[in-house]
């Protein structure tokens, strides 16, 4: 009967809706079974010295920075023998401006982008459910030319200025193809840094603001005999 149905159905419609309640998996159980969390993840090894020759590559490598200072004193002293004067003050005038830029790159790769793109393979390794055993030698590899290629990529401006004074490219060249530039910017970023989308961002909007950079030195910087004339060079 009708009226007997309905009755049923307000009667276990209830019931119903809270048995199926309470079936439904506990959202706990919801989230990845592999939970990737930096003191979960371990380094791999595959030979026996390879730990060793990393702590004594990496020893080399703060040895280097460390002692950086005095290297380049002499390398300098060694080839300012062979230049002449105003050679001499070119260097002067930009070495520190590269030097600048480079360590500007390499500290933004190093203390805010490394960390997203480590924190994204992880998560994405995570979502696949795949257990990641990093080895030794590729994530020191990694977490040293991921840095090096910001700070070149941050030379851009003394490439563009070096191209410019030369002859080769006019900066009226640079002004008309900057929406050429912004794509081959782009796609510089996305090759340098092979993640997420916002480690290519952080390498991408720097690299803009200094293509612009680079097309006002050319503008503006004075213009002499070549690149190291007297115009722009300080006595």
């Amino acid at each position: 009967r009708p009226d007997e149905l309905v009755a049923a159905q307000s009667t276990t419609g209830p019931v119903n809706m809270l048995e199926l309640l309470s079936k439904l998996p506990d959202p706990d159980q919801l989230t990845p079974k592999l939970q990737l969390r930096r003191h979960e993840i371990g380094l791999s090894a595959l030979k026996i010295e390879e730990p060793f020759m990393i702590w004594v590559k990496a020893g080399l490598i703060v040895g280097a920075v460390i002692a950086s200072p005095m290297i380049f004193y002499h390398l300098w002293s060694f080839v300012a023998a062979g230049l002449h004067s105003h050679e001499r003050k070119y260097v002067y005038v930009y070495l520190p401006i590269s030097i600048v830029l480079f360590i500007s790159g390499v500290s933004l790769a190093f203390f805010f982008v490394l960390d997203f793109v480590i924190s994204f393979l992880l998560q994405f390794n995570g979502q696949l459910e795949v257990a990641v055993e990093p080895r030794l030698t590729y994530y020191i590899n990694f977490v040293l030319l991921l840095p090096l290629g910001f700070g070149l990529a941050f030379q851009l401006p003394l490439v563009m200025l070096f191209l410019e004074r030369i002859g080769l490219i006019p900066v009226e060249a640079f002004v008309k193809s900057w929406r050429i530039a912004i794509l081959v910017i782009a796609i510089i970023s996305m090759l340098v840094t092979p993640a997420d989308i916002t480690s290519m961002i952080s390498l991408m909007i720097p690299l803009i603001f200094l293509y612009f950079l680079g097309v006002l030195m050319c503008m503006y910087l004075p213009k002499g005999r070549g690149l190291g004339s007297d115009a722009y060079d300080p006595r």
